[in-house]
């Protein structure tokens, strides 16, 4: 680190070699600006900035703190400024988070062309008063400011921050004390390896004012249930869209009692977000694959896909790869390593030019690998390494991404995407048949299900269930139900059922059966067809009226007809839709309905069980309540 006076003789003793870049000691005063020395390595070493600060009586726009070309910190009261309505309500989650006057004061980081990142002083424990801001930016281009205890978090997507060889810092307002600028950036806070969840795993959201569950990936190490899952921000707009998603964990011994871990697979590089992967066990360890989804901040020439997609073409196998190795950013399938089902490290190696790799234990001992984003689609398997893949079955007659393999006493099913499932009785190369096609699909109002085994031979099967403003929202869990020909049902999950208000129906044999429940969006309809084995979720028309909703199987059979196809949404849109080939209902049948209403969100959750055979998941924006009326 170079020492710069810039003309000020006493800054050189604000400099530290390898540690300290400048404190700004500023006790107050508006417009009260200290020149930054200029150090060339200070955006890949990261900074943090501190600060104090007190909202009351503040204005709203009012710029707190200022390093010109590098990051503003301002206040204002969210929900005033209808250019920002997008931010207030989608991006950054605020007015859900209203202190007691009806306000919503925010504090805002923003980067000049790169992104903004806020927290709603509602959020906080205490929202009135003085506060603590820490704004840190590593080397890892993360990014995050703190609110007490509240902090808000994005990724960028440019190699570097240009630190301004002439800057300076300026505090911009009177409520503004003990500003300081470190670098390199000061460490995170360690992670605890446990730290119990305390709500109901059912519907759970991490902590935080605008954080969500994306792509859930499951299994089983020790004795234990591990959920992996992409933590969200901004609904997939973070790192200017990229996502920034990377892998948080969470695990249980008995399904009930539930624990966060430290991060599993973090972001370490600004071309990183990661794609969906799963986790297996090899040589005695867990193992969680994961993508690179590196196409998404450059052109694929710019990457190792072309190298990966020609070697496979060349050998038959896909061959393993260091990353510093290989020409190019890495792209692809890799994976990391934990000897204690905590504590993961990357292994840094490429093993497939898939961007969300399925790698799964095998009933043969072997090793599988489904591939869907990036490279050629099939089944691979591999004689006891995660790589040397070997093309297996190119029949599937499915295709989608995230795609979840899992054998079941004898019977083969392949899950993949959002949409779409297979089956296939006993394995074979090309002997698979499309339930999706077929009506037999398990897809329940759940995005991107994945499923694991558990004690006794069950089968858990885990999701999440689309937020109405985006990518990304809440934790669910269901168990299957096989029946003797293979086909699958779905029960709520006994050890975790759903929070909120519940109610229990008794059903005629035969009949239908529907309830309903009035909210700020009108009145939804759920329904059970006896006689048709279907069942749907559907809001009642302004006329009266309540449409027929078509399932997954007649969407994906309606070719052309556009009016078939676009009548409704499909499942995982947790909306209207419709699900078939129920069985129980000829015989007197229960349904059981949760009602959940979530206030980070401003959406009311439904969970419905139907003859303890199949489950359905619904969800409204606003808080509705049950009409306690049937009709027969």
């Amino acid at each position: 680190m170079q020492n710069e006076t810039r003309g000020i003789a006493d800054m050189k003793k604000l400099l530290v070699v390898g540690c300290m870049l400048a404190v700004l000691a500023v006790r107050g005063g508006v417009d009260h600006s200290v020149p930054l020395p200029a150090v060339q390595d200070v955006a890949k070493r990261g900074w943090t900035a501190t600060f104090t600060f007190s909202a009351d009586g503040l204005s709203s726009g009012c710029t707190l703190v200022d390093i010109p070309g590098v990051v503003r910190v301002a206040f204002r009261f969210a929900g005033t400024d209808h250019a920002l309505d997008e931010l207030d309500n989608r991006f950054g989650n605020y007015l859900n988070f209203k202190t007691a006057d009806g306000r919503c004061p925010v504090v805002e980081a923003t980067i000049p062309g790169a992104s903004t990142i806020g927290v709603p002083l509602g959020a906080l424990k205490r929202p009135d008063g003085t506060h603590k801001v820490t704004i840190r930016r590593g080397a890892d281009a993360q990014w995050f400011m703190t609110v007490d205890e509240a902090y808000d978090e994005d990724g960028l997507r440019a190699k570097e921050i240009v630190w301004p060889k002439e800057a300076s810092a300026a505090v911009c307002s009177d409520r503004v004390k003990d500003f300081a600028v470190v670098s390199p950036a000061v460490p995170r806070l360690a992670e605890p390896d446990a730290r119990p969840i305390e709500r109901p795993i059912q519907f759970w959201t991490p902590p935080g004012h605008n954080t969500w569950v994306g792509d859930v990936v499951v299994g089983v190490f020790k004795n234990r249930f591990h959920i992996f899952y992409l933590i969200d921000r901004r609904h997939h707009a973070s790192k200017g869209g990229a996502g920034g998603h990377y892998f948080a964990h969470i695990s249980s011994g008995d399904l009930v009692h539930w624990v966060e871990h430290p991060t599993a697979v973090g972001l370490d590089a600004w071309w990183q977000t990661l794609g969906t992967g799963t986790p297996f066990v090899w040589d005695g360890k867990l193992c969680l694959a994961y993508g690179l989804h590196t196409t998404r901040f450059m052109p694929s020439a710019e990457t190792t896909e072309p190298f990966l997609k020609k070697y496979f073409a060349e050998h038959g196998d896909t061959g393993v790869f260091d990353f510093d190795a290989i020409d190019g950013y890495p792209l692809g399938a890799a994976y990391a390593v934990s000897e204690d089902g905590v504590h993961f490290t990357r292994a840094n190696r490429l093993i497939h030019s898939a961007q969300n790799p399925t790698i799964y234990n095998r009933a043969d001992g072997r090793l599988g690998f489904v591939n869907s984003y990036g490279g050629i689609h099939g089944i691979y398997v591999s004689d006891g390494k995660p790589w040397g893949w070997r093309l297996e079955d190119d029949k599937i007659p499915i295709g989608g991404d995230c795609p979840c393999a899992f054998e079941w006493n004898g019977h083969h099913y392949l899950l993949q995407g959002f949409t779409h499932m297979a089956y296939n009785p006993d394995g074979a190369p090309g002997n698979w048949t499309d339930w999706s096609q077929t009506g037999d699909d398990v897809y329940d109002g759940l995005s991107v299900p994945m499923v694991a085994s558990w004690a006794g031979g069950r089968r858990i099967i885990v999701g999440w269930i689309s937020h109405p403003r985006g990518w990304g929202g809440w934790l669910a869990l269901h168990e299957l139900v096989q029946y003797p020909d293979g086909k699958l049902g779905s029960k709520w999950l006994k050890e975790a059922p759903p929070p909120g208000e519940g109610f229990t129906f008794a059903c005629e044999a035969g009949r239908r059966f529907s309830t309903r429940f009035s909210g700020p969006g009108g009145t939804l309809e759920f329904s059970v067809d006896a006689t048709l084995a279907r069942a749907q979720f559907v809001d009642v028309r302004a006329d009266g009226s309540v449409p027929r909703c078509v399932t997954n199987a007649e969407r994906n059979r309606a070719g052309g007809n556009k009016a078939l196809a676009n009548r409704n949404g499909p499942p995982h849109c947790a909306h209207e839709y419709a699900i078939e080939r129920i069985r129980g209902l000829t015989q007197p049948y229960t349904v059981r309905i949760a009602v959940y209403y979530d206030p980070k969100a401003d959406v009311t959750l439904f969970d419905a069980e139907i003859a303890a055979q199949r489950t359905m998941i619904c969800r409204r924006a606003g808080r509705y309540v049950s009409t306690m009326k049937e009709v027969k």
